[in-house]
C-alpha cells in the first residue's frame, strides 16, 4: 500500500504469492517513488481563499531564475485587468537595484500607485528623486529578465505600497495596514533632529486603522512603519529574515526638512516593519546605503496573463 498523499518520497510494495502444490510461498519487495500531483488553481479560487494560496510557490513561472510566489489577485481591476494574478519573487541577496533613475514610460507606474498619481501626474518635471526611483521601479523595460511574454503582461521591480497593503490585508484582516497620501504637516515640533516633515509627494502608512502607531522623532507619526508579525504566512511574502527590499512607492517622509533628501519605502528585516530610506546611497546607486548590515535588494513582481498557476504543495 502506498500511503503518502501529496508528499514526495518513496514507498515499499510487498508482493506475496500463495503457496500451491508446485510452488512454495514467495515474497518480492519493490521500492517506488511517489511524486505529488501538481495542483492547478485559478484566479477565482485564489481570490476566494487568499490565506490558503497567498505565499504558495508557483512552478510554471520561472523567468529570471527566481522562486515565484502568489502575491495578489486583483479582483476589481484596481491595478489593471480584473482577476490578474500577481507573483512576487523571493528575496535574493545578489539581486540589487540598478544605478540610474531613467524610465521610458509611466503606464504601469500610474496603475501601481493610483493615489499618488492622482496628485502628482501633472508635476513630472518637478518630481523628486524618490518619485523618479518609483518610476524606474515601475518601468517594465528595466525588468525584462523577469518577463516571460508567453505567460505575463509585464514584470516590474516590486509591489507598490498600495498593492503591498492590499495583499497584506487579504491575509491578516481588513485595515491591518492602512495608507494615505501625505498632508504636508510637520511630524514634530521644529528644532534639531525632530525637525522632520511629511512631504506632500508620498504615502503615509499605519496600522489597525490609525497612523499614530509610533510617533517618535526618527520615524514620525504618519510615515512611521508598522511592526509586522513574523509568521509562516509572512515569511518570504511580506517579510524575509535576512534582507531589506524596496517597495515601488515614494514615502512622505523627508529628512531632515523640506528641500533635503527624500525617501522611498522598504521592508526592514531587522525591525520587522515597513520603513523609508534614501533612494540613492553614497555611491549614487539605487541599492541604497548599508542599513543594519544589509544592502537593500529588490523582489520583482509579475502580472500574469494566464488565469491559473501550478502551485507546489507544502
Amino acid at each position: 500500500t502506498i500511503t503518502p498523499k501529496n508528499v514526495n518520497g518513496t514507498a515499499t510494495i510487498t508482493v506475496k504469492s500463495a503457496a500451491t502444490g508446485n510452488y512454495e510461498e514467495k515474497n518480492a519487495m519493490y521500492t517506488v517513488t511517489v511524486n505529488k500531483k501538481p495542483s492547478v488553481v485559478t484566479a477565482t479560487e485564489i481570490e476566494a481563499s487568499p490565506t490558503t494560496y497567498y505565499g504558495k510557490k508557483v512552478t510554471n513561472y520561472t523567468a529570471g531564475g527566481a522562486t515565484w510566489r502568489i502575491f495578489y489577485v486583483d479582483s476589481t481591476g484596481k491595478y489593471g485587468e480584473r482577476d490578474t494574478i500577481y507573483l512576487k519573487a523571493d528575496y535574493d541577496p545578489s539581486r540589487l537595484a540598478g544605478s540610474n533613475l531613467e524610465y521610458s514610460n509611466t503606464h504601469v507606474l500610474r496603475k501601481m500607485n493610483p493615489l499618488w498619481w492622482s496628485q502628482r501626474s501633472s508635476e513630472e518635471a518637478n518630481w523628486k528623486t524618490k518619485e523618479k526611483q518609483t518610476a524606474w521601479f515601475c518601468d517594465p523595460q528595466n525588468w525584462t529578465s523577469y518577463f516571460d511574454p508567453s505567460q505575463a503582461n509585464y514584470a516590474i521591480g516590486g509591489p507598490s505600497i498600495e498593492m503591498y497593503v492590499d495583499s497584506f490585508n487579504k491575509t491578516h484582516g481588513s485595515n491591518s495596514l492602512v495608507y494615505k497620501y501625505a498632508t504636508g504637516l510637520p511630524l514634530n515640533p521644529p528644532g534639531g533632529y525632530g525637525d522632520n516633515f511629511r512631504n506632500v509627494n508620498g504615502y503615509c502608512v499605519g496600522a489597525s486603522g490609525t497612523y499614530l502607531n509610533k510617533g517618535d522623532a526618527e520615524e514620525g507619526s504618519e510615515t512611521s512603519s508598522h511592526s509586522i508579525d513574523i509568521d509562516p504566512l509572512c515569511h518570504n511574502l511580506y517579510f524575509v529574515s535576512y534582507g531589506d527590499w524596496w517597495i515601488a512607492s515614494p514615502s512622505a517622509y523627508q529628512y531632515p526638512a523640506p528641500g533635503s533628501t527624500s525617501q522611498c519605502f522598504f521592508v526592514d528585516y531587522v525591525n520587522g516593519r515597513l520603513g523609508s530610506d534614501f533612494p540613492k546611497g553614497s555611491e549614487g546607486s539605487l541599492s541604497g546605503p548599508v542599513y543594519s548590515g544589509s544592502i537593500k535588494g529588490v523582489c520583482p513582481i509579475v502580472a500574469l496573463k494566464i488565469d491559473s498557476v501550478i502551485i507546489q504543495e507544502d
